[in-house]
């Protein structure tokens, strides 16, 4: 402020997905939020006027609903948008946008900012009997359901760095089963591991973990991430670096020695 008495700036807090206005005093050094939302405030972009009366700011906000999409079994095209469902709503809720998953029994395992931060929760398929899985000041993110509908594998945030935790589905007995950077956990159709993109080495590379914990063993050797196991269990999709290109491609690899099968060139333009 131009009075001298303080400063207003945009940041988050330790945990928190979503950035706010702020204020600290001077020359107490105490701080007060200003603005307390699940919206965004852009970091580049914040102002005051000459007499200190008014703040200007950015204020983003991302919409995202969940919608849901029954294959036509009968003539014509078997997967037409124009019969999809809207089972979600809300203006800054971000349901689903950071991961969403199925459980055998036709439940919605997803990600939304419904509470106070980003958490996982579930909800049945018409939208009905949503319940909040993962409580508290972290973030919570990239739900995976176990086969047998037992876990949930997912990234959380709970100590700042990402790491990869596994809870029942009713969401208790959440334990930690990875220790580095980690990100975007799949189920092997056993239910035996936990694969996913690691930084353990300073690249991001590959690993499997036994769901019921333990140690976490690296199976690629080339930059990866964003794994997916195949339903037979014999292959892995993923973003894959293409060392002689210099650039990040989909592949497919063989599962059990993460050799190349098969490279996806898409354009440089393609997000995915």
């Amino acid at each position: 402020c131009s009075d001298g008495n303080g400063l207003v700036y945009v940041g988050s807090k330790l945990g928190s997905s979503n950035s706010q206005l702020w204020y600290i005093a001077y020359p107490e050094g105490t701080v007060r939020s200003i603005t307390n939302d699940l919206s965004d405030y852009d970091h580049t972009s914040l102002g005051i006027t000459s007499d200190m009366s008014t703040i200007v700011a950015t204020h983003q906000e991302l919409r995202s609903n969940i919608w849901v999409l029954t294959k036509n079994t009968s003539s014509g095209e078997p997967w037409n948008a124009g019969n999809a469902i809207q089972i979600t709503s809300g203006s800054a809720t971000w349901d689903g946008f950071g991961g969403i998953d199925w459980t055998p029994d036709n439940k919605i395992v997803y990600a939304s900012r419904s509470g106070k931060n980003n958490g996982l929760w579930i909800m049945n398929d018409d939208g009905s009997n949503g319940r909040q899985l993962t409580i508290g000041d972290h973030t919570e993110y990239s739900p995976c359901v176990s086969p047998d509908g037992r876990f949930i594998a997912y990234t959380s945030r709970k100590d700042t760095t990402p790491h990869i935790w596994r809870m029942d589905i009713d969401g208790s007995n959440s334990v930690k089963l990875s220790f580095a950077e980690d990100h975007s956990p799949s189920m092997s159709p056993d239910g035996a591991f936990v694969f996913y993109s690691g930084w353990a080495t300073g690249v991001t590379l590959l690993y499997k973990v036994p769901v019921t914990g333990g140690d976490s063993v690296r199976i690629s050797s080339n930059p990866a991430s964003n794994p997916e196991v195949s339903p037979d269990g014999k292959y892995i999709v993923c973003r894959y670096y293409n060392e002689g290109k210099r650039k990040w491609e989909g592949a497919i690899l063989n599962l059990n020695d993460a050799s190349l099968r098969r490279v996806f060139d898409f354009p440089n333009s393609f997000l995915y």
